[in-house]
């Protein structure tokens, strides 16, 4: 009887998986439905507060803001041309916080209609941002970087991760 290493399984499985999934109906699979973001520009995160808004973010400091599920988006005008990598609206309100390269951080707290700079005191790109509640918060990013906010984002410390690895996001 020949020997399967456990890399030959996972592969025979993947590729059964993605030929189960490709006969169904992607709609019917995911629950998704295909929407228009009306920008060119590459969407690198998104965040919502509630099922009907939020926002996403991307390359040249896009913010992109939706009221409706994603039925239509508007330009939220971030203030910076850095790539935006993710964002995080604190669910059921209006205040959202981006993170992008070269340590952009940016606040609403009107759910984008207004933006306001951060000091994250790092020149490091920051690729992900999550909060626990309305004051605590984490940004990771290049180099391993993590910088830490108890105080709804009026200051940044560094938190030591241990690592000089890209830490790409956080959840």
């Amino acid at each position: 009887m020949k020997n399967f290493s456990f890399r030959s399984v996972a592969v025979v499985f993947c590729g059964v998986l993605l030929l189960t999934l490709s006969t169904v109906s992607p709609v019917r699979a995911t629950g998704f439905v295909s929407r228009t973001s009306g920008t060119a520009a590459r969407l690198l995160g998104v965040s919502f507060s509630n099922a009907t808004s939020g926002l996403a973010v991307g390359d040249e400091g896009i913010i992109r803001k939706t009221t409706n599920g994603g039925t239509s988006w508007i330009t939220s005008t971030s203030g910076t041309v850095a790539v935006l990598n993710d964002v995080f609206v604190i669910p059921n309100t209006n205040t959202a916080y981006v993170v992008g390269n070269g340590g952009v951080i940016r606040k609403t707290i009107d759910l984008g209609t207004s933006w306001s700079a951060q000091t994250s005191g790092t020149p490091a790109g920051l690729l992900g941002v999550a909060f626990s509640n309305s004051t605590n918060g984490l940004a990771v990013g290049d180099e391993g970087v993590i910088r830490k906010t108890v105080d709804g984002g009026s200051t940044w410390r560094t938190s030591v991760s241990g690592t000089a690895v890209v830490l790409r996001d956080i959840f």
